[in-house]
């Protein structure tokens, strides 16, 4: 194979793994931020129900 398609096939890969790797970071962050988002949820109707007496 001669050094240009060589180095082409390597940035090609680097590229595939810069997008992957890009993709799980933002799908982890928006799953933590749901995450928080529902405890955030259950504390306030905890509190609420403590308020009411309930």
């Amino acid at each position: 194979m001669p050094k240009t398609a060589r180095r082409s096939v390597v940035l090609v890969l680097i590229a595939i793994a810069l997008i992957a790797i890009t993709g799980l970071f933002f799908t982890s962050l928006s799953y933590f931020r749901s995450i928080e988002i529902d405890e955030a949820k259950n504390r306030l109707s905890l509190y609420g129900r403590s308020l009411n007496g309930t």
